[in-house]
């Protein structure tokens, strides 16, 4: 009974190390495949307006474990990653077991700069999300704001940040109405719009009632140039004003004068504004 019982106990002994072996061998095909498998071999980049998908691929690329597809899945949907400045998110899905797309968000930009020969763009916080030799067209030139120093993926160092939020406000309701300047000017803290020839004169403040007037009022202005004057424009006004003339050289030539006037809306009455709100909106002068 003895022999018998040690010899029953060397078996399940044996059939236990044979099973922890086959169990190990499975765990080890099971790694081979999956470093195999789901080797990374191809990363497709989605989203990009602004930014080269090579430079995200590489940026990617630069975390040694990013050669396993299943790791990217896990970073990309499962952790917070650190990303690039210009990024606002990153998903990733498998297209096979070894490639990834990869669903990209960048940063908006809302406006940029012109320095020297390149265009800095900068998103509502004021960061340099990216720069470009050609300007993008959906996008509206700022002019006249005091930039210190402008660096890409820096935010832009601004001498005046009230100026800067002021912007910030007139392109959101810009965006709001649908409407797309050419360019923006600043004027201390004047707002000048400019929509082909015309120029809209927003002055310093009460920005959302007088951006709201804006689609009609240039609706029936297109094709002409002049300036309206919207600076003294409020929720009480029934008048806004239209000047027929180049806006452009009546700015150049104010700038190099000095006199441009600069009068907030309490220095001049509404009732030197001469055109009906009516059924034509305004009169021109």
């Amino acid at each position: 009974m003895g022999k018998e019982t040690l010899k029953k106990k060397k078996g399940k002994i044996a059939y236990k190390i044979y099973a922890a072996l086959i169990i190990l061998l499975g765990f080890l095909i099971l790694g081979m495949s999956i470093v195999i498998l789901f080797r990374t071999r191809s990363i497709e980049i989605d989203g990009l307006e602004y930014t080269s998908d090579k430079e995200v691929a590489e940026w990617v690329e630069k975390d040694k474990k990013a050669v396993n597809t299943l790791y990217l899945l896990w970073k990309y949907n499962m952790q917070n990653p650190t990303l690039l400045p210009f990024l606002e998110d990153v998903r990733a899905s498998l297209t096979s077991p070894w490639s990834v797309r990869l669903e990209v968000r960048e940063k908006k930009a809302v406006g940029y700069i012109s320095g020297g020969d390149a265009c800095y763009y900068f998103d509502k916080e004021g960061l340099v999300v990216f720069k470009s030799e050609v300007p993008f067209e959906a996008l509206p030139c700022i002019e006249g704001m005091e930039v210190k120093d402008m660096e890409l993926y820096r935010k832009l160092k601004i001498a005046d940040e009230n100026v800067f939020e002021h912007i910030l406000d007139v392109i959101q309701l810009l965006k709001k109405e649908k409407l797309k300047p050419d360019r923006i000017l600043i004027d201390k803290k004047n707002v000048l719009l400019y929509f082909g020839g015309i120029c809209v004169e927003l002055g310093s403040g009460s920005y959302a009632v007088k951006v709201m007037q804006l689609p009609a009022a240039l609706e029936k202005l297109d094709g002409q140039t002049g300036t309206l004057q919207m600076k003294h424009y409020n929720e009480d006004s029934k008048y806004l004003s239209f000047r027929k003339s180049d806006p452009t050289e009546e700015t150049a030539a104010s700038d190099e004068n000095g006199t441009q006037d600069n009068t907030d809306s309490e220095d001049m009455p509404a009732e030197d504004e001469t055109a009906d709100l009516g059924e034509d909106i305004f009169e021109e002068e």
